[in-house]
């Protein structure tokens, strides 16, 4: 894994927990929760078709 995509990775996992600690039931970070985790789901997937 190149240290660009580590870096990422880090990011896209720090945003998730952000997101988790912010328990908020309105829509928009709901919205925003999905999309970071569909993001964080494919950027896992392309880092295990690399091995």
């Amino acid at each position: 894994m190149s240290f660009a995509q580590e870096s990422e990775y880090r990011n896209v996992s720090q945003d998730l927990s952000d997101i988790e600690d912010k328990t908020s039931d309105d829509s928009t970070s709901l919205n925003q929760s999905d999309k970071n985790c569909k993001t964080y789901l494919s950027f896992q997937n392309q880092v295990q078709l690399q091995y």
